[in-house]
Parts: structure tokens; sequence; C-alpha cells
């Protein structure tokens, strides 16, 4: 994810990085947003027009932080869905899809179902 001039994103072995654009030169990193095991993998989504990224991680997890270069601020954070076995049984499962969002809502699969989570401010 490319935010102003700096770069984020999740290594080979599931840490959370800020590096600097121009250099590649790494800013932080931080290893609270997935599992720390080869391969783990987390999708960074931005919230529209706002400062806010969605982190959808391996583990079923949904989190709504802020990310910029003086660190990894999380919002909020829930397990939504749990993972499934088929792909990687020995990390207890992994949940691999993209999240969609539409009308409000976040969609999210593994590999038994496909749920929706509606994210609209309840009045």
């Amino acid at each position: 994810l490319w935010l102003d001039d700096h770069i984020y994103g999740i290594d080979s072995y599931g840490m959370l990085r800020c590096l600097r654009a121009d250099t590649g030169d790494r800013v932080w990193e931080d290893s609270t947003a997935v599992r720390s095991a080869r391969w783990s993998t987390a999708h960074l989504i931005p919230q529209g027009g706002t400062d806010r990224i969605w982190i959808f991680n391996e583990e079923g997890e949904l989190l709504l932080t802020r990310l910029s270069p003086r660190g990894f601020e999380v919002l909020s954070r829930a397990h939504v869905i749990e993972p499934t076995r088929d792909q990687l049984n020995r990390r207890g499962g992994v949940t691999w899809s993209h999240p969609a969002f539409a009308g409000g809502h976040i969609y999210l699969r593994n590999g038994k179902e496909l749920i929706a989570i509606d994210l609209r401010k309840k009045k």
C-alpha cells in the first residue's frame, strides 16, 4: 500500500513494515497485525477519503488501523470469520481471500462460507 512517500506491507514472515518509497529504507516494523510465520499474509485496504486502513489478516481478524511513518495504531480489532484448514492445516488454517466492500458492508470468505458485515454507523 503506497501512502504519500511511504510503502506499507507484510513481509514473507508476517511482519508489517513501513518503507520510505524513495530509498526503500525501513522506517519501522510491527509483528502484531498478523501472526509471525512463513508466508503469513494480510490485506491492507484504505478506507476511502480517511487516514484509516482496514487490515484483514489470514487469522480471520478485521482491524481498523492508522498507518503513518510514526507507526501502526489499531483503532479496532475483531475476529470475524474462522480460518479453514484446507489450504494450510499446520497453522490452524488460513483465510487468504481478499475482502470486498460494497454498500457499507464488507464481504469475507473462508473455505466454507461467505459473510457480510455491516460497517455503517448505527444511529
